[in-house]
C-alpha cells in the first residue's frame, strides 16, 4: 500500500481548494443553463511580440468570459537563461455579441497564479482591461518578491461595472497583459512566473 507524506497531501489539498477558489461566483447570475448561449465572439485580434493563439469562451454557466492562450503565459529567468524569456506581453482584442433583450455587465477580472523565485528574484504581472471606448476601466497590478512560490489566485473588481446602454448588441473588450521576471539583485538567482488558463472576466446579464 503506498502512503503519501504530509507535505504532499498538504500541497494537494492547497491545489485543489486554489484550483476552485478561482473560479469566478456570482450568486446573482441569470441561469442560463438550459438556453441559447447568449453571446458570441467576433473581430479576435491579436497584438504583441507573445501572441501565438487565443480561444475565447462563454463559462459553462455563462458567468464570465474564459481566455485560453496557448502556450499558457511565463517568464522565466537565471544564469544560461535568454533574456527575452524574462518578458511576456499580449494585447487581445475582439466584440462581445449578444442576444437582443440583454445586455452583459462586466463585474471583475480573475487569475491563477503560479510561481517560484529565489531571493531578491522579482516578478510582475500587470493586466490593464478596456471595457467599450473609454479609457483602462481595469489595472490589476500583481508583484512578487523572492524568496517566494506556490499558487494563488488574483483579481480586482471594476469600481464601476461596464456595459453597453440596452438597444446595444456589442461591445468592444482588449486585455492587455504582461509578465516579467527581474533578477537584477541576484545574478545567480532564478525566478520563474506562470498565468495558467483561462483568465476570467465576470459577466452578469441584465434584461433590458
Amino acid at each position: 500500500m503506498y502512503t503519501l507524506h504530509k507535505s504532499i497531501i498538504a500541497f494537494l489539498l492547497f491545489f485543489i481548494t486554489t484550483i476552485l477558489a478561482c473560479a469566478p461566483v456570482n450568486e446573482n447570475a441569470t441561469d442560463w443553463t438550459f438556453g441559447p448561449k447568449p453571446a458570441t465572439f467576433q473581430n479576435i485580434s491579436l497584438f504583441g511580440p507573445n501572441c501565438d493563439s487565443v480561444d475565447i469562451q462563454l463559462s459553462p454557466d455563462n458567468s464570465a468570459i474564459e481566455i485560453y492562450f496557448s502556450p499558457m503565459p511565463y517568464v522565466r529567468v537565471g544564469p544560461g537563461l535568454p533574456p527575452d524569456e524574462a518578458y511576456w506581453e499580449c494585447i487581445v482584442s475582439f466584440k462581445l455579441n449578444w442576444l437582443p433583450n440583454w445586455r452583459p455587465v462586466v463585474l471583475d477580472t480573475l487569475y491563477e497564479v503560479v510561481h517560484n523565485l529565489d531571493n531578491d528574484v522579482i516578478s510582475y504581472l500587470e493586466t490593464y482591461s478596456y471595457i467599450g471606448a473609454g479609457p483602462a476601466d481595469l489595472e490589476l497590478r500583481d508583484f512578487n518578491s523572492g524568496p517566494s512560490g506556490g499558487i494563488r489566485c488574483v483579481g480586482d473588481f471594476l469600481t464601476t461595472p461596464q456595459s453597453s446602454p440596452c438597444g446595444t448588441m456589442e461591445l468592444p473588450i482588449t486585455i492587455h497583459t504582461k509578465l516579467n521576471s527581474d533578477n537584477s539583485q541576484n545574478l545567480n538567482g532564478f525566478g520563474y512566473l506562470q498565468v495558467n488558463n483561462p483568465h476570467y472576466l465576470g459577466l452578469d446579464w441584465q434584461l433590458c
